[in-house]
C-alpha cells in the first residue's frame, strides 16, 4: 500500500501539515463568507475543499492512532465544545437542534471506520 500523506512529504509535494493548513484556510474563507459577507460565491466555493480533507485527514489517523478510543473521545468532546458557537454564529441561539456543526458528521464517519473494520 502506498502511503499519501507522511510527516516530511510525499511525491505529490504535500505534507499532512500543509493539508491541515489548506483545510483551514479554505474552511476560514467559508465561515468568513457565511457569517461576515452573507455568502460570497466565490469564498464559499473554495471552503468547500475543507470538508473532504478532513475527511481524509481523519482517515489517516484513524489508520496511525495508538487509541482509537482517545481519537474518538477527543473529537467528540470537540464537536460538543464547538457546537454553541457554531448555532450562535449561524443560528443566532445558543442551541439549534435541527442543524448541528461539522465535526458531528466526522465523528459519525469515525464510528463507521470503527465498524467497517
Amino acid at each position: 500500500m502506498i502511503d499519501y500523506v507522511r510527516k516530511s512529504g510525499t511525491a505529490c509535494g504535500l505534507d499532512e501539515a500543509t493539508i491541515k493548513w489548506i483545510a483551514m484556510v479554505s474552511m476560514v474563507l467559508d465561515h468568513a463568507a457565511l457569517i461576515l459577507f452573507k455568502s460570497p460565491f466565490w469564498m464559499r466555493a473554495i471552503g468547500r475543499i475543507a470538508f473532504p480533507l478532513y475527511c481524509f485527514l481523519l482517515v489517516e489517523g484513524f489508520l496511525h492512532t495508538k487509541s482509537r478510543k482517545c481519537y474518538f473521545l477527543s473529537l467528540l468532546l470537540f464537536a460538543f465544545i464547538s457546537e454553541v458557537p457554531f448555532d450562535l454564529a449561524v443560528y443566532g441561539t445558543c442551541c439549534f437542534p435541527y442543524c448541528q456543526n461539522v465535526f458531528f458528521e466526522l465523528v459519525a464517519l469515525l464510528l463507521m471506520l470503527c465498524g467497517l473494520e
